[in-house]
């Protein structure tokens, strides 16, 4: 059988019609594809709304249904998870083409694995939700317009306006923003937490102040600036046990001169060139520090002479004289006469100089200059001057918060000392123990300043190492006694800084977590154990540094160099108890110890008074934060509308009976316990308005007579 087909012929050019699309099915609701319904993709379909629940028609995105994984989605995310560095976490790899060999609900336990195997591995951060909640206590800088000028200012009337711009200590509670960055790892951080737990403790305002501040201030102003001309053309003896103080006390802390042969140049007399009368009387000046009481204001004649020939023709020659005068102005007298701001900057010039002359490297090797003492003794000096610029500068920026702008790194190849010089080789032992911490603390504050929180990894390496190096140094509390030892009472003290150092920078490296803490107002049983362990080892170790403190600062005999830097980090130790009072104030373990601690501290404050200008003032802040602290007790919520949702806490009985009590006028009324990040610190606590009580020209009252004159804390 034959069929026959009659083809139908396409005119030329014409165009063949587009294939039909398939009429779209209309998509299902979640409620229909769970009950199995037919959808008619209406919202609200009308299965839904038969059965009375329109509110149940939901439609997921196209390209994602319920019941099944976008495997494309997945694929990428894991593909991008396999891009991770390996050493961050074991990495789980699934090629695009495996994907259907796995379920959807295998895909989500993998990745969930990979997860948790990643933030194992790595924990060496804290969520960013921590980090950010601490960011708001950094402290930024505002510029001063020309009628601001606190050094003009100062110079023109010292003993009426209160140099408070500088008060890297918030010693003087000041009511002007700060003049310089300050990070986490500073005290004012911890004030604005204080305060934002409790806004009445700016209302505690002791009812005496000793009010000497105007008068020292004065006195020091009027001695510097009146200091004899120089130069001087022959050697005056009555120095010699000023120069023989500071060879005793301060030498061993900071060994940066070759002490024979400073006793012999001043002793020919011959020398009047800049830079000598420079150096010698930087020396002068910290000697005279070393040699005297708290009351005592002789080193400020010596720190004028200084200044007349620290001039720009003098920086523009590098010298290694120059250097050694400016390291120990910026390392320790301008922190000490309360001008860290000053001393900071003169810091970056004393680094750039001693660059300049190449101390940062070690040209000659032992083995070649060992032939020539005269060649080995410069080497040495060079090494010590190098590494006691770094120890300083670590020392006085390890509670500031600020990055350490590469004092360490490969570009620095000088060798750490070796061999002494005039002197006992003990003293070159503690400086190579000193190189050793300050690499730690250096490294610390880099990590600080990049994050406000170390992570579990960082913290437990830093500690580690920390006290690794204490057990290992001269330092350790049963090495250090000057009875059994025969050590010098300078060696002892320097023993003693040495390990207090150590325990506060121990402290520092949990001390951001307590802040964490206090700041999201959170309980020891919600946090985690690594956190609550990073808690208790803050205060553990806080207040081993009080009680060590307290035990050890005057065995080596009564001195201004024990007592000035004794009273600086006792205040910051104090500050872990006092924050404790408020963030854990319905623990009673937690309430006595740090009641106990601070009333320790407190003691220890009084008996350094007459060898520390500093002493007296922190006492009387941690006092004032005490007794706010021990009769603080969060407020409740109220009612709107309710007046009384802020009322100043009661009088305590005894010694705080007599206290003032009053609320700013710019205190709203609802007050209460203040969040982090909000206007109040911006308008308020920014500028650490404590005081309250003010004049019309933004002054204390009389009831508060402190100008700051006495805020002279070490930063390190």
């Amino acid at each position: 059988m034959f069929h026959t087909f009659e083809g139908i012929r396409r005119p030329f050019g014409a165009v063949r019609a587009p294939p039909k699309r398939r009429k779209p099915v209309p998509r299902a609701c979640d409620s229909c594809r769970r009950r199995k319904n037919r959808c008619d993709g209406q919202k609200p379909c009308r299965p839904c709304l038969s059965r009375n629940k329109p509110s149940e028609c939901v439609y997921k995105p196209p390209g994602r249904t319920s019941g099944s994984l976008d495997r494309a989605t997945m694929g990428s995310a894991l593909d991008s998870a396999s891009n991770i560095p390996e050493r961050r976490a074991p990495i789980i790899r699934i090629l695009p083409a495996q994907l259907d060999q796995y379920t959807r609900e295998e895909l989500i336990e993998l990745l969930n694995k990979h997860n948790l195997a990643h933030h194992g591995a790595d924990d060496d951060s804290d969520p960013p939700g921590d980090e950010r909640s601490l960011e708001q206590l950094q402290s930024f800088p505002e510029e001063l317009s020309d009628s601001q000028d606190e050094g003009a200012a100062f110079s023109a009337s010292p003993a009426t306006t209160p140099r408070i711009t500088d008060d890297v200590n918030a010693l003087s509670l000041s009511l002007r923003p700060s003049s310089s960055y300050l990070g986490v790892s500073s005290v004012l951080a911890i004030l604005r937490v204080i305060l934002s737990l409790d806004p009445t403790c700016r209302a505690f305002t002791p009812r005496e102040t000793r009010n000497n501040g105007a008068e020292a201030k004065s006195r020091a102003f009027q001695i510097q600036n009146n200091a004899p001309t120089l130069p001087r053309s022959v050697a005056l003896w009555s120095d010699v046990p000023v120069i023989n103080a500071y060879f005793r006390a301060v030498h061993p802390i900071i060994p940066l001169i070759d002490e024979d042969r400073f006793r012999e140049i001043y002793a020919e007399g011959k020398r009047t060139d800049s830079r000598w009368h420079l150096l010698l009387n930087a020396v002068l000046a910290m000697g005279s520090v070393a040699a005297t009481e708290a009351d005592d204001y002789t080193h400020c004649a010596f720190y004028g002479r200084a200044k007349q020939y620290l001039t720009i023709d003098l920086l523009g020659s590098a010298h290694i004289e120059t250097v050694q005068a400016l390291a120990i102005l910026s390392g320790l007298y301008l922190h000490y006469n309360n001008e860290p701001t000053l001393a900071n900057s003169l810091s970056g010039v004393v680094f750039r100089m001693a660059t300049a002359i190449g101390l940062h490297r070690d040209y000659l090797d032992n083995s070649s200059a060992s032939n020539d003492p005269k060649i080995l003794s410069t080497v040495e000096l060079r090494r010590r001057i190098w590494h006691c610029i770094i120890i300083m500068d670590a020392w006085t920026a390890i509670f500031l918060g600020r990055p350490t702008l590469g004092r360490a790194g490969p570009g620095y190849t000088t060798k750490k000392p070796q061999q002494p010089i005039s002197g006992s080789g003990i003293i070159t032992t503690l400086l190579r123990e000193n190189v050793d911490c300050s690499i730690v603390t250096t490294r610390m504050e880099d990590f600080l300043a990049e994050k406000p929180i170390l992570g579990t990894k960082n913290r437990t390496e830093l500690d580690t190492s920390l006290r690794e190096w204490l057990q290992n140094s001269s330092s350790r509390r049963d090495r250090v006694n000057p009875d059994l030892s025969g050590f010098s009472p300078g060696i002892v003290t320097a023993m003693n800084i040495m390990r207090w150092r150590c325990i506060s920078a121990r402290v520092l490296v949990y001390r951001p977590l307590l802040l964490w803490y206090a700041v999201s107002r959170s309980s020891m049983t919600t946090i985690s154990e690594e956190k609550r362990r990073a808690i208790t080892q803050c205060r553990e170790l806080a207040a081993e540094l009080i009680s060590d403190i307290e035990k050890t600062w005057h065995i080596s005999g009564r001195c201004q160099i024990s007592g000035w830097i004794a009273t600086w980090l006792l205040y910051q130790a104090s500050m872990v108890p006092l924050l404790s009072l408020y963030c854990d104030h319905n623990d009673s373990v937690v309430l006595e110890s740090s009641s106990l601690q601070i009333q320790s501290a407190m003691q220890t404050f009084t008996s350094l008074e007459r060898w520390s200008p500093a002493a007296q003032r922190s006492l009387e802040v941690v006092k004032r934060l005490y007794e706010a602290g021990i009769s603080y007790s969060p407020p409740t919520p109220l009612n709107a509308g309710d007046e009384a949702s802020h009322v100043p806490p009661e009088p305590l009985i005894g010694e705080t009976e007599t206290y003032l009590h009053a609320v700013p006028d710019d205190t709203p009324s609802s007050f209460g316990s203040m969040p982090i990040g909000g206007d109040f610190f911006v308008d308020n606590f920014y500028d650490l308005s404590w005081g309250n009580f003010q004049d019309q020209n933004g002054g204390f009252l009389s009831s508060l007579n402190w100008d700051g004159s006495f805020d002279r804390g070490f930063e390190g």
